[in-house]
């Protein structure tokens, strides 16, 4: 069937993507973690197959817990920008904005190296995204 043929592509996406992203999105912070200290070196930035960084994926799906664990880490980058895609130009920051997420915009905002003047390339930045 039609739904069947769906599911099997949805599964066969989401199989393909890294441990990491793929629990990020389940928002499981224990399994997280367990996974990044078996990846020892692994960059904190790297972007995956849609441009999102493993913290643009922790606050496009709301992971509160995930956010923060990656926040611990000065390298990683807040202001990096999806590279391609559909939000392409989108920083973490822009995005939970854009999904209201006050508890991730309000740990993001006390970064010393955020971006409080970053846009999309659209050029739709921080009050454009709010009002």
């Amino acid at each position: 069937s039609r739904e069947a043929t769906k599911k099997n592509f949805e599964l066969r996406l989401l199989l393909q993507q890294s441990p990491l992203f793929l629990v990020c999105k389940l928002n499981k912070l224990d399994l997280f973690e367990a996974i990044w200290k078996k990846l020892r070196g692994y960059d904190i930035n790297q972007q995956n197959e849609n441009g999102m960084s493993l913290l643009h994926c922790a606050c496009s799906y709301s992971a509160l817990p995930i956010v923060k664990f990656l926040l611990q880490f000065r390298s990683v980058d807040v202001n990096l920008k999806i590279s391609r895609g559909k939000w392409i130009g989108w920083s973490p920051l822009l995005l939970s904005c854009l999904h209201q997420e006050q508890e991730i915009v309000k740990l993001l905002l006390v970064r010393d190296d955020v971006d409080l003047n970053i846009s999309t390339d659209k050029h739709d930045g921080l009050l454009h995204i709010l009002s």
